[in-house]
């Protein structure tokens, strides 16, 4: 089978969609499948392409899978505008570069997913063009994650937007959620519940042994000293995106509240909108250290240093059904978690064993909780072990990728029975 899979992101990027698909289309190769990758130019989060990439449609080979980058508009604007232009240009590569295609080079089935929105319809369109079974992923709800976040609230926009993605549902073969909320959410909104299946994100098996990789070599303690952090220092960890989502203030207001340990150092890593605006809050606040995205690798010699690992959301109601990937790689990572999440990803964590939850945008609680973990090394040690060995059984790609190919596998023998 031939499988396309549509996401504007896709590696050298490293967001949560890019590590996804490229966890499952590496397994689904070795599973025998054919797997093409179409994806947006990789210029996230800097604004900046990445090397070896001119910003024209290019075709590569990575790790194994074929990629097609296509055109886009780039931006470093952060402003929904402009990302909704960036969007269409994409949408609009897709329609102009797949629509004719070699027989060889045809699709068997058809995957796209959100949180991008206008290329779910071309693929859609691609899905009617080949006549085959199209699959769609649902990251978040559209547009409720808009309204909740505050970045859109014209009711014009949203009716629309509501429509849209009503169209979507309907049309597509299957729907694919990364969480139990959001099957249950669709359900809601009068989608049929026999075509929705939930595969959670994961972590590959490549990372999980890099993960090991970087333990057994103790690789933390050279990027100590690189980054000139005290031997003795408890590193606590931040890595992601810098967004509006994440309410990083509130690891800046528990940092204040520490001052006066200095044995706990905050490292914060990444890029994003708000990452400005946190480092000139942070001014004068000794305890913490910003970084710009760092390569994968780099990234669990970062765990390994680390005591301890934060994820955070802001506390608002479309969160309650989001389940960060970020918990899935610290637990990976043999590391505990702090989990400033609510709703389903906080009963991962706790179910798990991998850390503890406490609410969203609450910092006074935070800086307990990372208090609390440092200074009891025995409940650290059992934490990180739990959480490990929770990923090893329950989120690794080499397995729920054989649980999706049998989703997709299911929707093409359904569709070739509909045409005869």
């Amino acid at each position: 089978m031939h499988i396309w899979i549509i996401n504007q992101s896709f590696r050298p990027e490293t967001n949560a969609p890019a590590n996804r698909f490229h966890g499952l289309a590496t397994q689904w190769e070795k599973l025998g499948q054919r797997v093409t990758v179409l994806a947006g130019q990789p210029y996230r989060p800097h604004g900046k392409l990445a090397e070896g990439f001119n910003g024209q449609f290019q075709e590569k080979q990575v790790d194994g899978i074929t990629v097609r980058y296509h055109w886009e508009w780039i931006t470093r604007k952060k402003k929904a505008l402009a990302q909704a232009l960036t969007q269409l240009s994409f949408a609009w590569s897709l329609l102009r570069k797949n629509w004719r295609v070699t027989p060889e080079n045809r699709p068997d089935i058809i995957i796209a997913s959100s949180p991008d929105f206008f290329h779910t319809i071309s693929a859609w369109l691609l899905s009617v063009r080949y006549r085959v079974p199209f699959i769609m992923e649902v990251r978040d709800l559209w547009p409720e994650i808009f309204k909740d976040m505050g970045v859109l609230n014209n009711r014009a926009l949203l009716w629309l937007l509501e429509k849209l993605a009503r169209f979507i549902y309907v049309r597509a073969k299957n729907i694919i959620t990364v969480t139990n909320g959001y099957a249950k959410q669709l359900t809601e909104k009068g989608v049929n519940a026999s075509k929705i299946y939930v595969i959670h994100n994961a972590v590959g098996d490549a990372d999980f042994d890099a993960a090991d990789d970087a333990i057994k070599n103790k690789a933390g303690n050279n990027l100590r000293s690189e980054l000139q952090i005290a031997p003795l220092s408890k590193v606590v960890l931040y890595v992601g995106n810098h967004g509006k989502a994440q309410a990083l203030s509130q690891i800046i207001d528990a940092a204040r509240s520490l001052i006066n340990r200095n044995d706990i150092h905050f490292l914060i890593v990444g890029d994003g909108a708000d990452k400005q605006r946190l480092v000139e809050m942070a001014k004068g606040i000794p305890n913490i250290q910003f970084l710009p995205n760092q390569p994968k690798e780099k990234v669990w010699a970062m765990y390994d240093m680390c005591t301890i690992s934060i994820s955070c959301l802001r506390d608002i109601p479309s969160f309650a059904t989001t389940i960060p990937s970020k918990i899935n790689e610290i637990m990976a990572a043999k590391k505990p978690v702090i989990a400033c999440l609510q709703g389903e990803a906080a009963e991962i964590v706790e179910t798990s064993g991998g850390g503890i939850v406490v609410p969203p945008e609450t910092p006074e609680k935070l800086a307990t909780a990372i208090k609390n973990i440092i200074d009891a090394p025995d409940k650290l040690e059992k934490m990180a072990t739990s959480g490990r060995a929770f990923v090893d059984k329950h989120r690794r790609y080499s397995q729920l990728a054989q649980q999706y190919l049998g989703i997709l596998q299911q929707a093409q023998q359904k569709k070739k029975k509909d045409d005869v």
